[in-house]
């Protein structure tokens, strides 16, 4: 075992001395066994108290859980009697700033291993004038037994959990940090706290337009956005003329559902949520394979969309409303990584658009050349 270098020891009225404050020829005792130990200050070890007789006590960690709870219990007993300031808090995951409340000024005792909470035993039990008791946990081995967590949550009592090492023992004279909470968010400072609820807000009533939004589509009978035309596929081969006559009049019903086509990818449509930073995509090239040749399906709507920092269950919300408008308007659509997909027997977008309009599309990308335009 490790030799353990004791930074406190008690003297002969129980209270915790540092080996700093420590005197010659006073009679001290280990925190674990109670033995008597002796200062040493010596040049090669740091200060550190020693047992008289050789051989170490219990185990280290036991040790170390003791050292932090006596010396809780008496710096804030010391700051109680002389109107000093304790502090308990924490440090906001967010902004990275301490956060910590004087306790002395409303508490009105102090006590180690108490049954506050039945069925269980506090490390600490810190006693408020008209608020419920605040609970000191202290962590060395192991975290808080689940049983024990939920009977502390249950009570409604702010329970911190700290997680003291040999190094920073001495902290624990001004104040405790706490590294875990039960009944207290110590996730988040007051106005960290603040500007999320204001953000949230803010994506709510975003989210809301966005709805309205989309819950108005309607496919109109025409459009004035020119569409791209296309004739091969993303690997250059050429389309067979009803799968392209398919694929125009699902990229023409897109249009008059208000979907804009990418210059780029003549296939890709997308619908903008502004103030949303968020886009639903419709791709028209899906494919699979057979017999490792490529062979292209009942043209099929593909849909995804990106939602930025909005929460992960607002996409299935978005895809699932512009799923239903892409069934209404007799589109076969498949919503990408769900497999929800409508079946129909033929694509009836074919018949839902102007033929004119659909056959000048067939002979205009023909007659200007787009046999390059890849999809």
């Amino acid at each position: 075992m490790k030799s353990i270098l004791h930074p406190l020891a008690f003297d002969s009225g129980g209270r915790l001395i540092s080996v700093h404050d420590a005197k010659r020829g006073v009679t001290y005792l280990c925190v674990g066994c109670k033995k008597e130990m002796v200062p040493r200050k010596g040049k090669v070890k740091r200060p550190h108290f020693a047992h008289k007789k050789k051989g170490e006590c219990s185990d280290p960690d036991e040790i170390l859980h003791k050292m932090a709870q006596s010396l809780i219990v008496q710096s804030v007993k010391d700051a109680a009697r002389t109107d000093e300031k304790y502090r308990v808090g924490y440090v906001c995951s967010m902004c990275k700033k301490q956060v910590a409340y004087n306790i002395i000024s409303r508490m009105t005792s102090i006590q180690a291993e108490r049954e506050i909470v039945q069925g269980t035993r506090s490390d600490i039990v810190i006693h408020r004038k008209n608020k419920c008791p605040i609970i000191i946990e202290v962590v060395v081995t192991h975290d808080l037994e689940p049983e024990t967590a939920d009977l502390y949550l249950k009570s409604g009592n702010p329970v911190f959990s700290i997680y003291p090492d040999w190094d920073s023992l001495d902290n624990l004279k001004s104040e405790i940090i706490a590294h875990k909470g039960i009944n207290v968010d110590i996730e988040r400072c007051p106005k960290c706290k603040l500007a999320r609820e204001n953000w949230e807000k803010e994506k709510g009533d975003q989210m809301k337009v966005a709805m309205s939004k989309l819950t108005k589509i309607e496919r109109r009978p025409e459009t004035n956005q020119k569409m791209k035309t296309w004739v091969t596929d993303r690997i250059g081969q050429p389309l067979f003329f009803h799968v392209r006559k398919q694929l125009y009049a699902n990229a023409m019903v897109l249009l008059q559902m208000g979907f804009r086509q990418s210059r780029k990818n003549p296939s890709v449509f997308w619908f903008d949520l502004r103030p949303l930073d968020t886009c639903i995509f419709a791709d028209l090239g899906w494919y699979y394979h057979r017999n490792d040749e490529k062979i292209w399906q009942q043209p099929r709507i593909m849909l995804d969309c990106k939602t930025g920092d909005y929460p992960e269950d607002f996409k299935p919300i978005l895809l699932n409303t512009i799923f239903n408008h892409c069934e209404n308007a007799g589109l076969a659509a498949e919503v990408f990584d769900t497999g929800k997909r409508t079946e129909f027997s033929g694509n009836n977008a074919v018949e839902l658009i102007d033929k004119r309009t659909l056959n000048f599309l067939l002979n205009d990308s023909k007659r200007n050349g787009h046999q390059d335009s890849l999809m």
